[in-house]
C-alpha cells in the first residue's frame, strides 16, 4: 500500500494484495521506493531481489525525511507491531549495517535528579546515569558551592548521597558531576532544596504510629515486606493535630507526593458523624495512605531493599506550614511462613513492643497490653477505638497467597461503646475476614480505599443492640 500526503490529508492511495491469510513466522518483506525526477514507484519483494510494482504517482515535493509505516489492510482497527531492522537510500546505501563503535568521548548522561528534604538537618540526593559512572555532589548554600564534595560511591548506574549536619530551613545549591570509566565526565545545572523547618509555633504536627526515626537523618523510617505480603498495599497510617484549631478535618489540609511526584490530597478524619467521616479514619485528623506493592517495587533494588521517599505537608487555614519526610524500604520475595504463632509476649520481649513487626496492620493504633488475667495481650488502644480496626496476617499477595489454612485466636471482650448502635452503624463484630487482599475501590471515600470485596469469607461473631449471635 502507498499514499502520499499533501498538507497532512492522504491522497492517491494505492495497493496490491500480496499474501492471504497469517503471515508465515519470519518470512521476510521488503519494501522500496524509488524516485525519478517527480514520477515515485512503490514496490515489494519476498527476496530483496526480484521485486514486484504496487503503484507509482507523480509528485513535485521536496522530501526532508522518509520512514516505514505499519498499518492494517483491513477496516478493522487492530493492534499490532511492526519490527524494522534497517531501511536505506538506493543513493546512500548502507555499507556496513551494525558498523563498530567508536571511542566512547561521551560523558555519562545523568537524570532522574530527585533532591528530598529528610529532616531539618539532612538532605537526600538521587540521580541515575545511562552507563556505568562514579559521581559526586557539589553543594554549599550559594551556587560556587565551597562545601567537600559527597561522593557516590564505584562505578554503577544509579547512586545515592546524603547531606548531613545543615541548617534548618535553609536553602542549599548542588549540581551532580559524573565520570565513566572512560574519565568522561560532566555535570548537572544548578539546583537548589531547601532543609525542613523545625515545626512552628502554631503550625499543625504530622504524627506517625508506626516505624521509628532514622538516628543519623532524622527521618522517619517505615519497612515493609520482611514477613511477606498480607494484603496488596501497605499502610502509612498517623494523625494531624493543631493545637489552635478546633477541627482539623475542616481547618487543615494533608498532601502526600511519591519520589518527588505530584502533590495529592489525602482524607482526613472527621468527628461530624459516621454519615459524614471517612469511616476508616476514626478520630479528627486521621490519616492512612495506602502504597501498593507494584509502587513499592518501582525503585531501584539496593541493599536488598527498594527505597522510596514519602514526603508530607499540613497546611492549616491560617497558611502555617509543617512538612515531614518518610523513608519507606520494601522487601521483595518474602512470604509469610506458612506455620507460625505470634507470641504477645515475645514481640514485647523480642521486638520492643513493636506490633507492626510482628503482623501486618491496616487500621487503627495497636498495642501490646499486660493484662492481669491473660498476661500479654493484644488490643486496640482503648482511647482510639474506631470502626474496621484490621490486623493481617499470611500470604496474600501473587502465586503465593493461601488458600486453605486454618487460624486460631483467642479472643476476650472488655466494653461495647455505647455509639456502636447508634444511627449510622447498627452492630459489633468480632472474627476472621479469609482470602482478603486489602481494600479495594468502592464506598464513598478513596485514600483510604473502604471497598471491602472481593473477600473469600466472613466469620464474624456480632452483637446487636437486643441479640448476638454467630454469622
Amino acid at each position: 500500500m502507498s499514499v502520499r500526503f499533501v498538507n497532512g490529508l492522504p491522497t492517491g492511495l494505492q495497493y496490491t494484495p500480496i499474501q492471504v491469510g497469517a503471515w508465515a513466522t519470519n518470512a521476510p518483506l521488503y519494501l522500496r521506493v524509488s524516485r525519478t525526477g517527480s514520477l515515485w514507484v512503490t514496490q515489494y519483494s519476498f527476496d530483496g531481489s526480484t521485486w514486484q510494482g504496487v503503484g507509482s504517482f507523480t509528485s513535485t515535493m521536496v522530501p526532508t525525511s522518509v520512514g516505514v509505516m505499519c498499518g492494517s489492510s483491513t477496516g478493522e482497527a487492530r493492534p499490532q507491531t511492526v519490527r524494522v531492522d534497517w531501511f536505506e537510500s538506493a543513493v546512500l546505501p548502507i555499507q556496513v549495517e551494525d558498523p563498530a563503535p567508536g571511542p566512547d568521548t561521551v560523558a555519562p548522561f545523568v537524570y532522574d535528579v530527585d533532591a528530598v528534604a529528610l529532616s531539618e538537618t539532612a538532605i537526600q540526593i538521587s540521580w541515575a546515569t545511562e552507563e556505568p559512572s562514579t559521581g559526586r555532589v557539589e553543594w554549599g548554600t550559594s551556587s560556587a558551592y565551597g562545601m567537600a564534595p559527597e561522593y557516590g560511591g564505584a562505578l554503577a548506574m544509579r547512586h545515592t548521597v546524603t547531606l548531613l549536619g545543615l541548617n534548618p530551613a535553609t536553602t542549599y545549591h548542588f549540581q551532580v558531576v559524573a565520570e565513566d570509566g572512560l574519565m568522561n565526565s560532566g555535570s548537572t545545572a544548578d539546583q537548589t532544596v531547601d532543609t525542613l523547618a523545625p515545626l512552628g509555633l502554631n503550625a499543625p504536627e504530622i504524627q506517625f504510629w508506626y516505624g521509628d526515626v532514622d538516628p543519623v537523618t532524622g527521618a522517619h523510617q517505615l519497612s515493609f515486606g520482611e514477613l511477606g505480603n498480607a494484603q496488596n498495599q501497605f499502610n502509612v497510617l498517623g494523625r494531624v493535630i493543631d493545637a489552635d484549631q478546633d477541627r482539623i478535618a475542616l481547618e487543615v489540609t494533608l498532601e502526600c507526593r511519591w519520589n518527588g511526584g505530584p502533590w495529592q490530597l489525602m482524607a482526613l478524619g472527621d468527628d461530624r458523624t459516621i454519615n459524614f467521616a471517612p469511616w476508616r479514619l476514626a478520630n479528627e485528623g486521621d490519616f492512612n495512605l495506602e502504597l501498593f506493592v507494584d509502587s513499592l517495587l518501582g525503585t531501584p533494588l539496593v541493599g536488598g531493599v527498594h527505597r522510596s521517599t514519602l514526603e508530607f505537608r499540613a497546611i492549616d487555614d491560617a497558611l502555617n506550614e509543617t512538612r515531614a519526610t518518610v523513608l519507606v524500604d520494601y522487601t521483595p520475595d518474602v512470604t509469610w511462613l506458612d506455620t507460625l504463632t505470634v507470641s504477645w509476649a515475645d514481640v514485647v520481649n523480642n521486638l520492643a513492643g513493636r506490633v507492626d513487626q510482628a503482623v501486618q496492620i491496616v487500621d487503627g493504633m495497636w498495642e501490646v497490653f499486660n493484662d492481669p488475667v491473660l498476661g500479654q495481650v493484644l488490643r486496640p488502644d482503648p482511647a482510639e477505638l474506631g470502626y474496621d480496626r484490621l490486623i493481617a496476617i499470611g500470604e496474600a499477595h501473587g502465586v503465593d497467597a493461601w488458600e486453605n489454612y486454618e487460624a486460631l485466636l483467642p479472643v476476650t471482650v472488655e466494653s461495647f461503646d455505647p455509639q456502636g448502635y447508634t444511627t449510622g452503624t447498627s452492630s459489633y463484630g468480632m472474627g476472621f475476614g479469609m482470602r482478603w487482599t486489602g481494600h479495594t475501590e468502592g464506598g464513598p471515600y478513596v485514600q483510604p480505599n473502604h471497598g471491602l470485596y472481593p473477600l473469600g469469607g466472613l466469620y464474624l461473631y456480632r452483637w446487636f443492640n437486643s441479640s448476638e449471635r454467630w454469622e
